[in-house]
């Protein structure tokens, strides 16, 4: 499904990643659907057989972004500074609060999504959100217990869209490496046991309530559900 090509001057690169990631080198393209690419801007997922903008993490262009307001006023950053993002993905959101002045702790449970961050932030260290930022390969069932924060912020997978058109490349990957089926009701409960002010649970704008939440922030086409302790 997945495998590891390199431009040309990164092989050593490639075989160092794709050994340390488990995955084959792409010797046949028609073979694989996606790539882990080493390309000279960084590390990225390339649809090998479709025109698509590949992922890549570029902290640099999100720092020039202004957006967040309703994620700012969920997490509530004017009082809360330290937040435990236990489903870190791409990183967006978390260096949206990073940039608002708080410290976040970031899980990431996939290699290859974790690979993404880390190289992203690797690249980014100079700014000063990402050096409030750090990256944690792990689950967040388990670790969440191990990291006390007054925030914990939970992006949890959706399912997949049940029409003929596929949704955009990240949805397509993030499904693909993680699955659809998350535990939303038992992730949320752990996340209540152990943060210290609240827990912000990201949804599209009509999903479903995990469970009744204590305040919500609506936007065009997400919200955040905010649970008080």
């Amino acid at each position: 499904m997945i495998g590891v090509v390199f431009e040309e001057g990164f092989r050593e690169q490639g075989e160092a990643l794709a050994a340390k990631l488990n995955l084959p080198l792409v010797q046949d393209p028609e073979a694989f659907q996606y790539g882990l690419r080493i390309t000279s801007p960084g590390l990225e997922i390339a649809d090998l057989h479709k025109k698509q903008r590949p992922i890549r993490v570029d902290f640099h262009q999100l720092n020039d972004e202004r957006s967040g307001g309703d994620l700012l006023k969920a997490v509530n950053t004017k009082t809360h500074k330290t937040v435990l993002d236990a489903t870190g993905g791409l990183g967006r959101d978390a260096f949206t609060l990073a940039k608002a002045g708080c410290t976040v702790i970031l899980m990431e449970k996939n290699p290859i999504i974790h690979a993404l961050l880390e190289d992203g932030l690797l690249r980014a260290k100079d700014l000063q959100a990402v050096q409030r930022m750090t990256l944690l390969h792990a689950d967040s069932f388990s670790a969440i217990p191990e990291h006390p924060a007054e925030v914990i912020y939970l992006d949890p997978m959706y399912p997949a869209r049940k029409k003929d058109a596929l949704p955009k490349l990240e949805m397509q990957v993030f499904h693909a490496l993680l699955g659809a089926e998350q535990n939303e009701l038992e992730l949320l409960q752990m996340a209540l046991q152990h943060a210290r002010k609240r827990v912000v649970v990201k949804r599209p704008i009509h999903a479903p309530v995990i469970q009744a939440p204590s305040l919500q922030f609506k936007g065009k086409t997400t919200r955040f559900d905010v649970y008080l302790k």
